[in-house]
């Protein structure tokens, strides 16, 4: 076997050198693939941190949302509680004013009427007084008054009467006014209205006007003969005011 001569001192420098620059790139690649495994965790954590922004963002976003949206939901809320609040005040004072007038203004009602007369002689003669129980007087009055004979019993008076207005007189807080019926018929039907076989009745209105306002007040009386009182009663229809 042919035996190789020993390495020359150029031929060792080699192999060092050969060994260093493989050495080299070893180490390099190694450190390459270090530098890109930091590249590769500090990409993922830019990216988690770019997904945790955006969802904050978005979370923020719909944050803002929902708090517009209460915040238009209170300023709704309290609009809505101040003009129920202003309604209230209105009819409070509205009210007031009503409750005011109502408690100032004439009160026109029928007072203690009575029969002056009544046979088959002479004229019937009722006696209708008007009495303001109201503060303030009754201005702008008239009385418009009618009569019925009826074969049967009725509850108020003739629908659909007309009457004949007269005026009359203003009356003052606890004011009379008195109407004086006299009716020629009655005497002739004596004996019918006063057997129960024919009834007699009579019925009006007196209309006036208070002094806070133009409205016109109507005061209305229907009254009925009762043969067992010999005396004018109230129908069960018919006596109003407002």
């Amino acid at each position: 076997m042919e035996k190789r001569p020993p390495s020359t001192k150029g031929e060792i420098i080699i192999a060092l050198f050969t060994g260093v620059i493989l050495l080299t790139y070893v180490t390099s690649d190694y450190f390459l693939w270090r530098q890109s495994k930091i590249a590769e965790t500090a990409a993922n954590a830019a990216r988690d941190a770019a997904n945790t922004a955006h969802d904050a963002l978005t979370a923020s976003n719909k944050s803002v949302a929902d708090t517009l949206t209460e915040m238009q939901k209170q300023r709704k809320a309290m609009q809505d509680s101040v003009d129920t609040a202003d309604r209230n005040t209105k009819t409070t004072i509205h009210n007031a004013q009503t409750a005011f007038r109502d408690e100032q203004r004439a009160w026109v009602g029928i007072g203690q009427y009575r029969i002056d007369h009544f046979d088959n002689k002479d004229a019937f003669k009722l006696v209708i007084p008007w009495v303001n129980s109201g503060k303030t007087p009754a201005v702008d009055t008239e009385t418009g008054v009618a009569y019925t004979f009826q074969p049967s019993p009725m509850t108020g008076p003739t629908p659909g009467h007309k009457y004949v207005f007269e005026k009359a007189s203003a009356l003052a807080p606890q004011g009379i006014y008195v109407t004086n019926i006299t009716n020629l018929d009655a005497p002739g039907r004596f004996d019918a209205i006063t057997n129960g076989t024919l009834w007699i009745y009579f019925f009006g209105q007196f209309r006036y006007r208070d002094v806070h306002s133009r409205k016109i007040h109507t005061t209305t009386f229907c009254l009925r003969y009762d043969r067992i009182d010999k005396q004018m009663v109230f129908c069960e229809s018919g006596n109003d005011m407002d």
